[in-house]
């Protein structure tokens, strides 16, 4: 087969296996990136090119699927990429590894030179959606009429949990039922399902508490917990073929979501914040009693608390501009940790949650994003 690329001063080459996993190097040093690349050639058909340079210089035996119009920009010029399927060879002596979809976006975020980090980025969008694509494609055609007019059903309900939810979400990429996302939720509650000793004893309990009105952070955890444990069980009913079921879940999935909706959209994203979390969240040593009786004391520390955070955010050196908000949050906890520690209140968080109080303050104050631009 001959490939029609653009002209370019580099070829690429995005390689994946059946398993939909991606090959990168193993020590990507910030010159180099992920993603293997030739200069060009003029000399030699670029698919050409890539095909023997794989060979030659990894043993990697290779059928080129499709080559990219798109051109990247990178160091040095711009650079065109082919997609790849992997056929052979021993990777592991020549500094190869592979990667799930989900860890290659880490490890791109990982990158130190951001003009590799945007160029990889790229590369990876390419492959992220032909495996997306290409996964999508394969589920379909085992699926008969009356099962596909479901799954487009489902899949546009997937993609409002998607949407709900996934403010809160470090997984990247994908729509509706094929997200990395909403994969994770399902292949999550699949497995917490799996672990229980009586399961409809546990559905009914969770669904029973997610029921009840109320707003707090036990009813929204609630309320999250269900939403995964019902889509997760709808998948199932869909791909069995168990539509009445499948229906049934579909509509507990929408009434949880609905719910949880009311919640976030009853006040400011800064309210709710404040409100659930702060008030009924899990901040360590405060039982809801000691809350209530100090309110006047709570705001002074959460203000306390989001000064420190902006005190840190002027410090440069701790963060790069291109950073996700999540990843500024990540990488600031453990200066924003000192900062409150001096305040006498270094003990207030449990686990990740500074980082989510970060992460949360970061997104909606407007100060607080003015710093990270």
């Amino acid at each position: 087969m001959t490939f029609d690329v653009p002209d370019a001063s580099y070829y690429g080459a995005l390689i994946t296996n059946d398993s939909f996993e991606i090959l990168v190097r193993k020590n990507a040093n910030t010159g180099e990136g992920l993603f293997l690349r030739w200069p060009h050639d003029s000399d030699t058909r670029p698919d050409l090119l890539v095909q023997s340079c794989l060979d030659k210089e990894f043993g990697v035996s290779a059928q080129l699927i499709e080559g990219y119009d798109a051109i990247v920009f990178i160091k040095g010029g711009s650079l065109v990429n082919f997609i790849v399927h992997y056929l052979g060879g021993d990777i592991e002596t020549v500094g190869l590894q592979w990667v799930a979809l989900k860890t290659a976006w880490e490890l791109v975020f990982k990158l130190e030179d951001h003009e590799v980090l945007l160029s990889d980025s790229a590369s990876l969008g390419v492959l992220d959606r032909w495996i997306r694509n290409r996964r999508r494609k394969i589920s379909e055609e085992s699926f008969d009429g009356e099962q596909k007019k479901w799954l487009e059903k489902f899949d546009r309900l997937c993609d409002r949990v998607r949407y709900v939810l996934g403010r809160d979400s470090t997984i990247y990429g994908g729509d509706g039922l094929y997200s990395e996302y909403i994969k994770s939720i399902i292949s999550s509650a699949i497995s917490a399902m799996k672990e229980q000793e009586d399961l409809d004893l546990y559905l009914n309990d969770l669904f029973g508490r997610a029921s009840k009105p109320g707003r707090s952070a036990a009813r929204e955890a609630d309320l999250i917990q269900a939403i995964h444990a019902s889509l997760a069980l709808s998948s199932l009913d869909l791909y069995n073929a168990e539509y009445t079921n499948h229906v049934k879940g579909c509509r507990r999935v929408l009434g949880f979501l609905v719910a949880l909706e009311n919640i976030y959209g009853s006040s400011s994203l800064e309210i709710r914040r404040r409100a659930i979390k702060g008030g009924d969240g899990r901040w360590r040593g405060h039982d809801k009693a000691d809350r209530i009786k100090s309110d006047q004391i709570k705001v002074g520390q959460v203000k306390s608390i989001e000064s420190a955070i902006l005190k840190v955010l002027e410090d440069k050196k701790l963060y790069r501009k291109s950073d996700r908000v999540d990843v500024i949050a990540e990488k600031i906890a453990g200066a924003v940790q000192g900062e409150i520690s001096t305040l006498g209140l270094g003990d207030f968080f449990v686990g990740k949650d500074l980082q989510r109080f970060i992460w949360d303050f970061i997104s909606e104050n407007k100060v607080a994003r003015g710093l990270i631009k």
